[in-house]
């Protein structure tokens, strides 16, 4: 770890100076080791430049995050699918919270590709992807492939998650929205009420 001080007392000087009294921690400081580990949880594992990409994007740094996990993906030359996954997945994170659609739809999909490649149709992990793309297409205002992308996730969070699950209620009102927005809203209002149930 790194040299790290905690501020024990600020005082203002005359005119425009302040003096900050620094004290040194130790590695085994309580605190400090507290602090560490809740910073390794939130911006997980993976190589130097995947964290600081995480931590980035954390941040809302979207820009630096991409720059991050673009040079991690180009100085890696052998991946496997499952780091190719994640990669694409964040860079059409990054997209979508830049309003870059198009680009974002992109990495969405290089991802479900690979991850239809490697894994069962009906894999859990599928349905975050297919999430993703339906806001996506949501946000395009394309109904149709949103509906779409939606119900798929909703049929693998069905068979797998428990029927309480907070996922499930954030596909119901994503789902219901999207039926808002075409005029079904009948349809749009049994979602709702499945998305009340849960939460």
């Amino acid at each position: 770890m790194h040299t790290i001080f905690r501020i024990a007392d600020v005082r203002r000087n005359e005119g425009q100076y302040w003096k900050i009294i620094l004290s040194l921690t130790s590695d085994t400081d309580p605190e400090l080791m507290k602090l560490a580990d809740h910073l390794r949880q939130e911006i997980g594992g993976g190589s130097h430049l995947q964290q600081l990409g995480n931590l980035m994007q954390k941040t809302g740094k979207f820009d630096r995050a991409k720059d991050m996990f673009s040079t991690e993906r180009n100085i890696t030359s052998e991946r496997t699918w499952f780091e190719q996954i994640r990669f694409n997945h964040q860079l059409g994170y990054i997209f979508r919270e830049n309003g870059e659609f198009v680009k974002a739809l992109s990495y969405y999909e290089k991802a479900l590709d690979i991850q239809k490649a490697n894994l069962p149709k009906n894999h859990s992990s599928l349905a975050p992807i297919y999430n993703n793309i339906a806001s996506v297409c949501y946000s395009i205002r394309d109904f149709s492939r949103a509906l779409s992308f939606y119900k798929t996730a909703l049929d693998i969070e069905l068979k797998s998650l428990p029927s309480d699950h907070r996922n499930l209620s954030n596909t119901y009102n994503n789902l219901g929205s999207v039926h808002c927005s075409i005029g079904d809203y009948s349809i749009a209002l049994q979602f709702f009420t499945k998305t009340l149930g849960i939460r």
